[in-house]
């Protein structure tokens, strides 16, 4: 059987291994929630900016409508100018028209001016869909985290199972022991 020194070393060896796989959960264990934490901060960021490109793009829009409803008066008035204009009588059209083209090359002007402005909007609403492409493409490397932390999840479940059955093979060596003092 074994002598004393031979259980004490063996008492020593199978303690230093729990130790040591402690060490190795406990690790481990850290590991993991710092990741948990990272991603959370990560996922609370890009909703922010998610937020913050909802609410700039509903401004955007409003804008764009409030022009469109612009022009769109606008053209109104020069439809109704031009009707005006074909019911009046020649000497009174060429007085009137006259007068009428000066309004509608200052309107003119003013929707060149208008097409400019809409164009930098659209420039404006391409960079927003630019921007939305880069979170979709953050959304999906997040994914791809969320697998990774799957695998770490079943490395953790692995390393839990080694635990219970080195517990288990310890408490069975504590019972050979003791069988072992009650023989001496």
């Amino acid at each position: 059987m074994f002598n004393k020194k031979e259980i004490s070393d063996l008492k020593e060896e199978v303690s230093k291994q729990l130790e040591d796989l402690r060490s190795s959960i406990s690790l481990k264990s850290e590991s993991h929630s710092k990741s948990s934490q990272e991603l959370h901060n990560l996922l609370l960021e890009i909703k922010d900016e998610n937020r913050h490109n909802v609410e700039k793009l509903k401004g955007d829009m409003f804008e764009i409508l409030k022009l469109k409803n612009e022009f769109e008066t606008s053209l109104h008035r020069i439809q109704s100018v031009s009707r005006t204009i074909e019911d009046r009588a020649a000497e009174s059209v060429r007085q009137v028209a006259e007068k009428e083209i000066e309004v509608i090359n200052y309107t003119t002007k003013q929707f060149r001016n208008m097409e400019s402005e809409l164009r930098s909007v659209a420039d404006k609403i391409n960079l927003l869909n630019q921007e939305l492409s880069k979170f979709v493409s953050i959304s999906q490397q997040i994914k791809l985290v969320d697998f990774s932390l799957k695998k770490y999840q079943e490395e953790i479940k692995s390393s839990e199972r080694e635990r219970t059955e080195i517990l288990n093979e310890n408490e069975r060596l504590k019972s050979i022991m003791a069988k072992m003092k009650r023989n001496y």
